[in-house]
């Protein structure tokens, strides 16, 4: 048993069940015991692989994406680079490699900000981005200028803000809580629920066939407010950011709470605090928050993305010198990224823009 599960189990005697959300939310980010705030997670040796870490070429095509994307806004300057949920920093890095490559003046104009809960992986992404010789600041919460020109990119941010999970039953919806079985140990129960506005307005927009019994729909509160909170500040200036996620682009009834320890799935339930707990992104409560905002919405899958951005033609150029065993293992990690038997297809990639300029990679 892990010293957050002995915790939580504790506190559940004390004060009853616990919901999904408030659960995720303590075995991730608890300041003692918390998957984000105690271990170095992203990696090889690490919990999972990010596509960042798989190859250098999606962190050139995202910066490749966002040198044009600023020069469609007229080079702003000043001009703001965000990023929710950087990592250990390998997809900054990568990016910032190839705007400083494209823009050579970008030190004199450029601000940097990460946004980030972990010390953990504060400390790395210091180490990782300490060559660029540029102003890092940080930020636990959201964070966007409301002047100045920016562009926020997100990698993998929105799978893990916690959810609320809803299952149809006996004809009525019932919200899943964690609670103690006979044994004192944790399990998933159900309990009534009658009105969560939050459920309701996010299955009008999912325009999903009425429930079975027994059908699960997820809400991610924590993502609808990332997601306005961003759209109102980018109605402010010139302004853009992308989401690359795994999930879906039309609403979808489904349990995609899952964990992963060591690069395999996981009991959420056994592993608290030592695994990483996520859930497949809803786009689409997410865009119909910016339509409703007057955000321009862009949308594909991570697949065609980076096709369209060029992947194979610079894997082509990558490789041309090299040895055929490199070259090799070039093509793997590009079939991992774009392949629809991979990350091509279970990834989604949504854009927003505050004016009228269409990003590259979009059909």
């Amino acid at each position: 048993m892990t010293p957050l599960q002995t915790r939580l189990i504790r506190q559940i005697q004390e004060e009853g069940p616990l919901s999904l959300d408030r659960y995720m939310q303590l075995c991730l980010t608890d300041p003692e015991d918390g998957y984000y705030t105690t271990k170095q997670a992203i990696g090889r040796q690490g919990d999972f692989v990010t596509a960042p870490e798989i190859s250098q070429l999606f962190g050139e095509m995202l910066g490749i994406w966002l040198v044009d994307l600023w020069q469609k806004m007229a080079c702003p300057r000043p001009f703001h680079l965000i990023e929710a949920g950087p990592g250990r920093g390998t997809l900054m890095a990568d990016i910032l490699r190839c705007f400083l490559k494209l823009v050579p003046d970008g030190k004199n104009f450029l601000h940097l900000h990460l946004i980030e809960k972990s010390p953990v992986l504060k400390k790395k992404q210091k180490e990782i981005l300490a060559s660029f010789n540029l102003p890092i600041k940080w930020h636990s919460a959201f964070f966007a200028p409301k002047k100045d020109s920016f562009i926020l990119v997100a990698n993998e941010f929105l799978d893990a803000l916690p959810i609320k999970q809803f299952q149809f039953q006996e004809g009525r919806w019932h919200e899943k809580m964690i609670g103690l079985s006979e044994t004192e140990e944790l399990i998933i129960g159900l309990a009534p629920t009658r009105n969560n506005d939050a459920l309701f307005e996010v299955l009008s927009t999912s325009k999903l066939p009425p429930p079975k019994e027994g059908d699960i729909f997820e809400v991610c509160a924590q993502a609808r407010h990332f997601i306005s909170t961003l759209c109102k500040t980018m109605k402010l200036t010139k302004s853009a950011s992308i989401f690359i996620d795994y999930g879906h682009l039309k609403g979808a009834y489904g349990d995609t709470f899952q964990a992963i320890t060591n690069h395999k799935f996981a009991n959420p339930l056994t592993t608290a605090g030592e695994a990483d707990l996520t859930a497949h992104v809803d786009f689409a409560p997410l865009i119909a928050i910016a339509k409703e905002k007057g955000i321009h919405n862009f949308a594909t899958t991570q697949g065609d993305f980076l096709i369209k951005m060029g992947i194979l033609e610079r894997a082509g150029r990558l490789g041309a010198s090299l040895s055929s065993q490199k070259q090799q293992e070039i093509r793997k990690d590009v079939e991992r990224l774009a392949h629809e038997d991979h990350m091509g297809s279970l990834f989604k990639v949504m854009a927003l823009t505050s004016n009228k300029v269409f990003p590259h990679g979009f059909s």
